[in-house]
């Protein structure tokens, strides 16, 4: 492995290993995690009496509140295919994949 390479994986194994401790932090008590072998991701399952969409709006609530926040930028492909309504709780949810097609096309048609 070059030392490049070497690099990444010591910063990606560091990145899974923070996010492992804030999933521990932060998400509820008995959510589990599984770190699949070769990977760098984590699966984590809330409980059973737990609805993750659910979280996430209370927390846009608690974060429009607290940080006087204007928008949500959805950076990933995965996040817009469950948050398919274009704002929560008054906050706009902003696409970023479907912004950056947007213009991209726009450019195209000049």
């Amino acid at each position: 492995m070059n030392g490049i390479l070497r690099k990444l994986v010591a910063v990606l194994a560091h990145s899974t290993r923070a996010l492992a401790a804030a999933i521990a932090e932060h998400f509820p008590r008995r959510t589990r995690m599984t770190h699949p072998k070769g990977g760098f991701y984590i699966w984590a399952q809330l409980p059973e009496n737990l609805s993750g969409l659910r979280l996430y709006h209370a927390a846009l609530e608690r974060l429009k509140a607290e940080e006087e926040i204007d928008g949500i930028i959805l950076g990933g492909t995965e996040l817009p295919l469950i948050l398919t309504e274009p704002e929560i709780e008054g906050i706009p949810l902003l696409d970023t994949t479907r912004l950056h097609v947007e213009e991209a096309v726009s450019q195209l048609l000049l």
